[in-house]
């Protein structure tokens, strides 16, 4: 029986199974989509250079509590990628804005991502990235997988023994609590589910990393690379830039996010 099969039949898998299973998801896709602010955007093709995050400005808390807790023998750095085919209004919308952009990764680049000789480590200064450590292939981990989303009060009848779990189109009413407990930073509660998100991860241990820590890690890609990526580069639907490639949402949509704020604040 395969990995899929088991956990679609809710059959006893170990963390290492379920882990595997996700990334295997997540290695299959074939858009990867990143919506940001159109500053990050440019920083990324200009540099041919994709910045991980440690967390500590994501607005899901529970998701940033477990991203890098204190009992973690690593730090984390992340990434949150989107893997649905069409655009989304709402993470246009959350992580865009009227004036950002959306770059669909492809699968050529991500895997060179993965295959990073090295990674550095630092700050950014002024919308600039300052490396403070360079750390090569055997100091750090680096996967991608497909996130979890679950929630506890599907069947209440239950709670304490399973939880219903939710990835893309699959589900499982009945998925023990006990392994859901055991992933750390591969689940988000249902809520975020709409983001059908897939995470990169690069995950430093903390005796590697010492004292001088940064918040940001950043993997270069070829210049060679960035060229395509180009072109599956989009401004937001209500953007007025034209810079990069024409949303598929553009002259469809419509949305003030400063509806009743007053201007100039």
């Amino acid at each position: 029986m395969s990995i899929e099969e088991k956990i679609k039949n809710n059959s006893t898998v170990n963390k290492r199974d379920l882990i595997s299973y996700l990334s295997q998801k997540a290695e299959n896709h074939k858009n990867y989509k990143h919506y940001t602010k159109a500053y990050k955007i440019e920083t990324i093709l200009n540099n041919n250079t994709i910045y991980l995050s440690n967390g500590s400005n994501w607005n899901d808390l529970i998701d940033k509590k477990n991203f890098n807790s204190d009992e973690s023998e690593t730090i984390n750095f992340g990434i949150c990628l989107s893997f649905s085919k069409s655009e989304s209004i709402a993470m246009w919308m959350l992580y865009s804005g009227n004036e950002g952009c959306m770059i669909d990764y492809d699968t050529k680049t991500i895997r060179a991502i993965l295959d990073a000789k090295f990674v550095e480590m630092g700050n950014f200064v002024d919308g600039t990235f300052i490396p403070l450590k360079r750390f090569n292939r055997d100091l750090f981990d680096i996967s991608i997988f497909d996130i979890v989303y679950y929630d506890f009060e599907k069947d209440r009848k239950k709670i304490g023994d399973v939880v219903y779990v939710k990835r893309s189109d699959e589900t499982n009413k009945e998925f023990p609590k006990t392994k859901l407990d055991e992933l750390t930073f591969h689940k988000k509660t249902l809520p975020w589910s709409y983001e059908n998100e897939c995470r990169l991860v690069v995950s430093i241990k903390k005796e590697v990393l010492g004292n001088d820590t940064g918040d940001t890690v950043a993997i270069s890609f070829s210049e060679k690379l960035v060229e395509g990526l180009k072109k599956r580069t989009y401004d937001s639907p209500n953007s007025k830039a034209n810079k990069y490639q024409e949303s598929n949402l553009k002259n469809k949509i419509n949305w003030d996010l400063c509806y009743g704020c007053e201007k100039g604040r």
